[in-house]
Parts: C-alpha cells; structure tokens; sequence
C-alpha cells in the first residue's frame, strides 16, 4: 500500500501541477506582469542564504558546500573527468530525490582537453569549420553518457544538463554541427558566454540558441540561459531584460508543448523551451584573468535589484504543460502513489 509524503518533492509538484491546472488560463495570454520561466543563482558557498531567497530553485556544489541545501536542488559544477559517479560525490550524502538537475560545466573545455579547444578555433577565435574534434570528444562523451545514466538511476525524473563553452557553441552554430557534442542523453543544453571579454548578452547568443532549438538531440530537450549578473569586469545590467524577454517570449510563444520524454511529468516547467535562466555568478570570483563581482556583491547593488524585481514577478498560470485534464491525469496519479 502507498502513503502519499506530503513532505516529498512529488507531492509538491503535483501540487504545483494541479494549481496550473485549476488556474487554467493560456501561454498566449500571459500577462507582462508575470513571467514565464524559472530562475536561480550558481551556488556560491560563502553567500548561501542571500542564494536560498533569489531563485525558484537553489542550487549546490559539493566540492564547496559541506550539506546540501533543504527542498528542490540542482547541482551544479559537476565535472564527468572527476574519477567519481554521480553517486559519488566527494563523500556528501545527497537525497537524490531533491534533486531536479545536475549540470555538468564544460566537459569539453580547454582545462579537459586543450586539443578541442585548439580544432574548433582558428588563433584569431574564429570558429575552425574545417576541424573535426571527434577523435578527442568521444571519451569525454562517453563518460558523460554514463554519468546520464547513472543520474537516471538514482533519480528518474532529474534532467541531465551540459553547458558548453563559448567556443564550442559558436563552433556549433556556425559549423552547422550540433550533433556533434550536443547528444540525446542531455535533456538541458545550455552556452556559457562569460569569457567573451566579461560580456554576455542574449545578442551574440542568438546563432547557438537557434540552431540548437532547431536541431535538438531530442524532441523533449531543453534550453537554459545563462546571465550574468556581475558589475565587473563588465557591468551585465543593461543586458538582463534580454534574457528575460528571450525566455518569456519563447516560452508563451510555445504554449510549453514539448513531449515529457522519459522523465514524465516532473512539475518542473516541463514542455517548456526555455527551462531555466540562471544567474552567473552570485559572489566573487576571478577567472580567466578577470575578478567577476557578483550580484550579491557591493557594486552590483543594481543587478540585484533587477534580478530580484523579476523573480518577484508571479509565474504565469499555464506552464508545467499544456495537456488536457485527462492526459495529465496518468502521472498526476503516478507521483501521487509514489
């Protein structure tokens, strides 16, 4: 016999799964006050109660955090070169059903393999179309394959995200290659574009968004934005509301209806394009050459008002999937039952 855990996180997605359903309403109908996409902060183990109250979600890293974080979790900065499985991670106990994501940063950057990284550029930065990395990304993807499955084992309904480096996005969007490091085992897909000189705009991003959105690995893959939220090297403030109305747009414009895939019903803004827009980075960090001064900084007093102005924002009431009451009803129960 099963007993519904009102403390379990599939009782309270359901929840938020049925409230969508009782509030009823159309993505094309959303209001501009409110919006249509999730947010969180990178974890920052110096700041984690400033990052507890400024996402929908929090995250955590375990190679800076010695506990996990109470209710729904993403953990982030996992890196498949570890000599670790997902279940392994740095001796922390993690309650895997709290956790609706691991993202995996980079796997294929310069720090992993700097001969990628030397293919797909030419020296002036441009994209090398002529370079086929495949030799040297095929043992990277197979350990990020395993480390999919092992995810999925451990927790069925938790998405599998890689963010890619500058480099490989561009070289993706202009080479016409997604294919080749974009595979069906991640379900979230996202570019980081920090190193660009410290500047990140919705913008310079468009070509890798578009062609991903239009080649996906998957029909249930998804998109994730990552903003900076930083006042140095380069003051990110005039470049948030890009993201915004790149994710709000996308997002009602799809009436988020993309299949489940094998994750099912999640509650999670499942079907939707755009899954999340996470803020990099909360603190202080310096990498690359540059110090990045983070939203909940001094001196970037500013982005933290407008990121937490839009988090402040209620979500619109059509977005977990866009499915009769009648085809949600089979996992509504299943989660219930759980």
């Amino acid at each position: 016999m099963h007993v519904i855990r009102k403390s379990s996180v599939a009782f309270l997605t359901t929840l938020f799964t049925v409230v969508v359903l009782l509030m009823g309403g159309s993505s094309a109908n959303a209001q501009q006050n409110t919006r249509s996409f999730q947010m969180v902060l990178w974890s920052d183990a110096s700041l984690t109660d400033a990052t507890l109250n400024n996402g929908d979600i929090r995250s955590f890293s375990f190679s800076n955090e010695s506990q996990p974080p109470q209710g729904p979790t993403i953990l982030v900065n996992y890196a498949p070169a570890y000599d670790y499985s997902v279940g392994n991670v740095g001796g922390v106990t993690i309650d895997w059903s709290r956790v609706v994501a691991v993202l995996v940063d980079e796997p294929y950057g310069p720090q992993v393999d700097p001969r990628i990284d030397s293919i797909i550029k030419f020296p002036d930065g441009t994209p090398a179309c002529p370079g086929d990395p495949t030799p040297y990304i095929a043992p990277i993807d197979a350990s990020l394959q395993q480390r999919a499955s092992e995810l999925k084992a451990l927790a069925p309904k938790a998405r599998f995200w890689v963010n890619f480096t500058e480099d490989e996005a561009k070289w993706m969007a202009t080479c016409h290659a997604p294919g080749t490091f974009n595979r069906s085992y991640i379900d979230v897909i996202s570019a980081d574009w920090s190193a660009d000189g410290g500047n990140n705009d919705i913008a310079s991003m468009q070509s890798f968004l578009s062609g991903v959105a239009a080649v996906p690995s998957k029909p249930d893959q998804q998109l994730a934005l990552i903003a900076g939220v930083y006042s140095a090297p380069v003051n990110q403030l005039p470049h948030l509301q890009g993201f915004f109305d790149y994710a709000n747009q996308k997002n009602q414009a799809s009436g988020c209806n993309l299949p489940f895939g094998n994750r099912g019903l999640t509650g999670f803004f499942d079907g939707c394009p755009i899954w999340i827009v996470l803020g990099w980075f909360s603190g202080q960090v310096t990498a690359g050459g540059s110090t990045y001064v983070g939203m909940l900084e001094p001196g970037s007093e500013l982005i933290k008002q407008r990121w937490e102005q839009e988090r402040a924002l209620p979500l619109a009431p059509a977005l977990a999937h866009q499915r009769t009451p009648a085809q949600l009803l089979p996992p509504i129960l299943e989660l219930l039952l759980q």
